[in-house]
C-alpha cells in the first residue's frame, strides 16, 4: 500500500474473527477449539466462527447437489459471492460416545488444513467463475470417517 492510500484513509481494515461458542452437555463437544482453528487460518482469515447443534441446519432445495448425508454433519466453511462476504465457519455438537478422540486429531491435523486450501482456492477464483450466492465445505462424520460435500447455494 502506497503512503497515499494510507493517508487518505485508504487502507482497509483487518477484522478479527469474532467467535461465538456455545455451553454444551458434558456429553457432546465440537470437533475443534479455538486455538485450533486460529492455527490454521489465523486470526483475520474467518469473518465468524458459529456453533449449534446439527439439527440447527437444513440443507432445502436451492443447495447443488442436493446432499445427502449418512452422519450427522461436524462442521461447514462458507463464503458468499458478494465482494463484502467473508467467510464463516460453523461447528456443530457431536456426542462424545459417537465420535472418537481419533476422529478429533483427524479433524485437526487433515480436514482443517483442507479447510483451509479450499477456502484460499476459493477466494482467488476471479468473479466470472462463481456461480450461485454462495460455497460450502460441508464435514459429515460417517460413524468411521469425514466425508467431505462441496455445495453451491443457488
Amino acid at each position: 500500500m502506497s503512503t497515499d492510500e494510507s493517508i487518505l484513509g485508504l487502507e482497509q481494515p483487518t477484522a478479527r474473527t469474532r467467535f461465538s461458542f456455545i455451553k454444551l452437555p458434558k456429553v457432546e463437544r465440537f470437533v475443534c477449539s479455538r486455538r485450533d482453528i486460529e492455527a490454521v487460518f489465523g486470526n483475520t482469515t474467518l469473518e465468524w466462527v458459529g456453533t449449534g447443534t446439527e439439527k440447527s441446519k437444513i440443507y432445502g432445495r436451492r443447495y447443488s447437489p442436493r446432499p445427502k448425508f449418512d452422519g450427522p454433519v461436524v462442521a461447514e466453511l462458507s463464503i458468499g459471492h458478494r465482494s463484502d462476504s467473508r467467510p464463516i465457519l460453523y461447528l456443530y455438537a457431536t456426542r462424545i460416545d459417537q465420535y472418537s478422540d481419533d476422529a478429533l486429531e483427524e479433524f485437526k491435523t487433515e480436514i482443517l488444513p483442507k479447510m483451509k486450501a479450499w477456502l484460499d482456492g476459493e477466494i482467488a477464483k476471479p468473479e466470472t467463475s462463481k456461480l450461485g450466492n454462495s460455497e460450502s465445505f460441508v464435514t459429515e462424520w460417517t460413524g468411521v470417517e469425514h466425508r467431505i460435500h462441496y455445495l453451491r447455494w443457488l
